[in-house]
Order: structure tokens, then C-alpha cells, then sequence
């Protein structure tokens, strides 16, 4: 895949709280599922960490199939690691960023960094946000 032969800083796309059915977008399984495959071949690239902007709530079931994939846990910050202990999913998630490489962030840091970066690289196919 081409883009993988290419280097950017940020990827961003949204389809927030849609399971599409239109072969446009995929559903959550399959949009876990390449995102899985994207950043393991980030990590294999040396990517040392690699941040998921989500919202405050909601995302819970993608993070958890990614994690799933990787069979790797995900940074949370506090607040949000505190719902996913009342969600009964903490076991997927870290509440230390050094026991990943993959952090979430707010979208309100998505925001701010496409301030800095004026281009940013839309990856269709995956249906989430990278920042790496």
C-alpha cells in the first residue's frame, strides 16, 4: 500500500458515532480491525508511540477490539480508565503510558495539532484517527 511508503504526521477521519453499511465506510469490526493492522506495522517501523483522539465517552467497543488485535493494552487517561472499570473492560487498558505504545488523547488535541499542521493525510478505510 502506498501510503505506507509515504511519511506524515498526522491521519485524521471521522465517521464518530456511524456503523456504516455503505461500502464507503466500513463497520467498527473492520475499521478495529485495520487499525490493528496499521499500527502494528507502525510499531514494527519503529513508531514509538501513537496517540487515538476520542471523545470523552463513547469509542469504548473500538478501543477494545484493537486491543483485542494487538493483544496489547491502551493508555487511558484517568477519567476515562475509571469508565471502563465501571464498563467491566479495564483489563484492555493501562493506566500507564509506559506499559504502551498506544495512548488515547482528546479530539480537542486533534484540533489544536492540525492548528500546528496545516496538511493532514485522510485514511479513508480505516474510519479513526492516528497521531504519530
Amino acid at each position: 500500500m502506498q501510503v505506507f511508503q509515504e511519511k506524515f504526521d498526522l491521519i485524521c477521519t471521522d465517521s464518530s458515532y456511524a456503523d456504516f453499511t455503505d461500502e464507503e465506510f466500513p463497520n467498527r469490526r473492520s475499521s478495529a480491525k485495520e487499525a490493528a493492522k496499521l499500527l502494528r506495522i507502525l510499531k514494527y517501523n519503529d513508531v514509538s508511540s501513537v496517540a487515538i483522539p476520542v471523545p470523552i465517552i463513547g469509542c469504548e467497543s473500538l478501543l477494545v477490539n484493537i486491543s483485542r488485535q494487538l493483544k496489547c493494552k491502551i493508555w487511558l487517561h484517568p477519567e476515562r480508565f475509571k469508565i471502563a472499570s465501571i464498563l467491566g473492560i479495564k483489563d484492555y487498558f493501562s493506566e500507564t503510558k509506559e506499559d504502551t505504545y498506544i495512548w488515547t488523547c482528546s479530539q480537542r488535541f486533534v484540533f489544536l495539532i492540525h492548528l500546528r499542521f496545516h496538511e493532514q493525510i485522510v485514511l479513508k478505510s480505516c474510519g479513526i484517527s492516528l497521531l504519530i
